[in-house]
């Protein structure tokens, strides 16, 4: 491997960009370098000095990388991680918080963090305005949740209980939450063509029983340790770890049915498309 190959695996490593797009950046840039390393050899220089200068002049790796991911994303890569650094330690702060009972538990305040975390990171994922604005809408269904909880509606911690719960009585709403939040992926996916952005809503729903399932087993493995196992307790773990194992199932299908439909799209003619 050469100055070049290495200099251009600087600029390209830890970018979260697809195969394809490395790709398409690395012959850009190196058809770039390639040229003016040969006028650099036409006025009498060596091939190592060249080389040398050119990659000098074509500027610092990791100011090209934040240059490149700021084409890609909208956004520096840098301030996505940043960003999703602080949105984590938010997290765990409250997580803690909540372990001690220093506020009301209903109001889930953890898992505020953690959707805008969640919401950060699939910055990763976009490509245009379109998908921006798709990311927010995304989230939509769950900012306005928390504002419902926030307030201190009646039916909102009933309905969050629901919707986000497999082993409540209502059983109904937990369906039809998973429906809809399936609909509005694919009402995102029609909008954006991007997979990433379209199963937010459904990773939102896996991530918040996740988040149950880890607070559950906490509780458990304490409650375990104090008192010996409770069947109770055990039996609130199963029940959100069948909670768990269904929303991945249908963030699995949605997948399959996204990744099957832009396909489809690919695949159709462009006459066909206009018609």
């Amino acid at each position: 491997m050469d100055k070049a190959d290495r200099y251009l695996n600087r600029i390209l490593r830890g970018t979260f960009l697809t195969g394809k797009e490395k790709a398409e950046w690395e012959a850009e840039m190196r058809t770039h370098i390639n040229c003016s390393v040969e006028e650099l050899e036409e006025e009498g220089l060596g091939r190592e000095d060249a080389l040398e200068r050119t990659l000098r002049q074509f500027g610092d790796p990791g100011m090209l990388r934040r240059d490149l991911t700021r084409q890609t994303y909208g956004i520096s890569m840098d301030i996505i991680l940043q960003v999703s650094a602080l949105l984590w330690a938010a997290f765990l702060f409250l997580y803690l918080q909540s372990q001690f009972r220093l506020y009301d538990s209903r109001l889930v305040l953890p898992l505020i963090p953690l959707t805008l975390q969640a919401a950060v990171l699939f910055m990763l994922t976009t490509r245009n305005r379109a998908d921006r604005f798709g990311l927010l809408g995304a989230v939509l269904p769950y900012i306005l949740l928390h504002v419902c909880l926030a307030i201190g509606i009646p039916e909102a911690v009933r309905w969050y209980d629901a919707v986000m719960n497999g082993y409540t009585p209502d059983w109904r709403s937990y369906q039809l939450f998973l429906s809809m939040m399936f609909l509005w992926g694919l009402v995102l996916l029609k909008g954006t063509k991007n997979t990433g952005v379209a199963a937010l809503p459904l990773f939102l729903a896996f991530l918040y029983k996740g988040f149950d399932l880890c607070r559950s087993l906490n509780l458990h493995l304490f409650s375990a340790l104090d008192r010996g196992v409770n069947s109770a307790s055990r039996h609130e773990v199963l029940s959100h770890l069948e909670g768990v194992s269904i929303r991945l199932f249908a963030l699995a299908v949605f997948l399959a049915v996204a990744h099957g439909y832009l396909q489809q799209q690919k695949s159709r003619p462009a006459g066909a498309s206009r018609a």
